[in-house]
């Protein structure tokens, strides 16, 4: 499940000053929503690996099954 962290223009100062700390004071409370996909609509570019990129929408999906961990024997 993907844990979307929702964040309102009421939040804009708190999440900044958050940040400005490097995430080390000033926690805010924010919205989360538990979801198997998400929809993504902006009206500005996206940037994907520092490239602007003319795209409106995205959907992020969760695969089931699709990562695997390796554990050697002895360290579960």
């Amino acid at each position: 499940m993907l844990d979307v962290v929702v964040a309102g223009e009421e939040s804009r100062e708190p999440l900044l000053r958050y940040l400005r700390t490097g995430g080390k004071r000033y926690l805010p409370k924010l919205a989360t929503i538990r979801a198997e996909h998400v929809t993504i609509a902006c009206d500005a570019p996206w940037h994907i690996d520092d490239r602007a990129v003319d795209r409106r929408k995205r959907t992020i999906a969760i695969r089931r099954a699709a990562w695997r961990a390796m554990v050697p024997r002895g360290r579960t």
